[in-house]
């Protein structure tokens, strides 16, 4: 009996890079499938024709003397 215990040991240690690889490939498949319905609904929400609110902005910077400036400035976005 110890003899078979310790010859499963043997394979499940062997296998355990598989195992592994296995589990990687399941996470990124959950986390590609939670982007996608994600993104789906978001894109169904934004095509309603009833929607109450749509915020749409565009943000551009650059590099300054004085630091980082946006355009448009924080006061204009926050109004």
């Amino acid at each position: 009996m110890k003899q078979r215990v310790i010859n499963l040991a043997e394979r499940n240690y062997n296998s355990l890079g598989t195992f592994i690889r296995l589990v990687d490939y399941m996470v990124v498949e959950a986390q590609v499938s939670i982007i996608q319905e994600s993104t789906e609904f978001i894109l169904l929400e934004m095509d309603k024709e009833n929607r109450k609110y749509f915020i749409s902005t565009a943000v551009n910077f650059a590099m300054d003397n004085d630091g980082m400036v946006f355009e448009p400035g924080q006061s204009d976005f926050i109004t």
